[in-house]
C-alpha cells in the first residue's frame, strides 16, 4: 500500500473506474479526466435516462441505470476489484454523498459554495439529479481513512447546512459516473490538514495546507432536513481573525488567517477518455 504524499494535482493523481458496480473490470485515470467527462457529457444520454425514470417514480428503471454506469473508486488504485484489501495506491481523497436534495436551486448553491473551497476538487450532481458529490483532498493515511472522512464531514455538513452520508466512511467505497455541466473543479486542490484525536497528542496538523477554523456558522437552517453534528473540528490556534470570521476556514502562512475563499478553481479540460466506459 502505498500513501501518495499530496504533490501530484488532479491531471496527474490516478484513481480506478470499473466499468459497473458489479465489475471487476477496470481502468485507471486521473481525476481530471473523470471530472471532464461528468462536465462534458459523456454519460449524458445514460443520466438523463435515469433522471427521466425518477421523474415518472419508476425506482427499478432508476436502479438499473445506476448499475449499469461507470462506478468511480475515488480512494486510489485499486486491483482485482475494489474490496479494502484490493487498494493498492491511496489519493487521500474523501468523497461526500449529499441526498434527497429536490430543489435545483439549492443545489446549485451547495455546489457554488464548495467551488469556492480551496481543498475541494470537485463537486458535481448525481445521477438521480437529487443529490451532490464532493470531493475533498486531504493529507490523510489510508489508515486513518475513516477518522479522517468524520472530520471533514463534521466541517462541510456545518458549511452546507446539510448531513452527508455517513456510509461513504468507507474506504471502498464507490461512486457513479454523473452529467452535470456545471461541475465545479479545482485542479490544483489543497490538501486540508486536520488536526490529531486527542488519544494522538491533539493539537493541529497545520504542515501548509488548510487547516479547520473554530467558527461554526450560525443561523443556517437544516434545509435537507437530517440531524447535524454538534460542534466542527477546531484548528485550535484561537487567533480573532480565525475565531471571529464568518467563513469556515482558515490559512496558516505564518500564523492563522482568516482564508478569503475566492475564485472557482480551473476549467476541466477535455483529455481522451479509455473507450468502453
Amino acid at each position: 500500500m502505498f500513501n501518495l504524499n499530496g504533490s501530484d494535482t488532479m491531471k496527474e493523481l490516478q484513481i480506478s473506474v470499473f466499468r459497473s458496480v458489479a465489475s471487476s473490470q477496470l481502468v485507471n485515470v486521473s481525476v481530471e479526466q473523470v471530472v471532464a467527462g461528468i462536465r462534458g457529457g459523456r454519460w449524458r444520454q445514460a443520466v438523463e435516462q435515469i433522471r427521466q425514470a425518477r421523474v415518472r417514480g419508476d425506482k427499478q428503471a432508476v436502479a438499473d441505470g445506476k448499475r449499469a454506469l461507470p462506478f468511480v473508486a475515488f480512494s486510489g488504485v485499486f486491483e482485482g476489484g475494489h474490496r479494502a484489501t484490493q487498494l493498492r495506491v491511496y489519493s487521500a481523497l474523501v468523497v461526500l454523498d449529499y441526498d434527497k436534495i429536490s430543489d435545483p436551486s439549492r443545489l446549485a448553491e451547495m455546489r457554488s459554495r464548495c467551488a469556492e473551497h480551496p481543498s475541494v476538487v470537485s463537486a458535481f450532481v448525481t445521477p438521480s439529479g437529487e443529490g451532490l458529490k464532493v470531493v475533498v483532498r486531504t493529507a490523510g493515511s489510508a489508515e486513518r481513512h475513516g477518522h479522517t472522512y468524520r472530520q471533514v464531514a463534521a466541517l462541510f455538513d456545518r458549511l452546507l447546512g446539510c448531513a452527508s452520508d455517513p456510509a461513504c466512511k468507507d474506504i471502498s467505497r464507490g461512486h457513479f459516473v454523473s452529467w452535470d455541466p456545471e461541475t465545479c473543479y479545482r485542479a490544483d486542490a489543497r490538501p486540508l490538514h486536520l488536526p490529531l484525536a486527542e488519544s494522538e497528542g491533539g493539537g493541529t496538523a497545520h504542515t501548509g495546507g488548510v487547516g479547520l477554523c473554530r467558527r461554526v456558522a450560525g443561523g443556517r437552517g437544516n434545509t435537507c432536513g437530517s440531524s447535524l453534528p454538534e460542534r466542527t473540528p477546531c484548528c485550535r490556534h484561537g487567533s480573532p481573525s480565525c475565531r471571529d470570521s464568518p467563513v469556515l476556514l482558515c490559512r496558516r502562512v505564518g500564523g492563522c488567517l482568516a482564508e478569503a475563499l475566492s475564485g472557482r478553481g480551473g476549467a476541466a479540460q477535455q483529455p481522451a477518455f479509455p473507450h468502453g466506459l
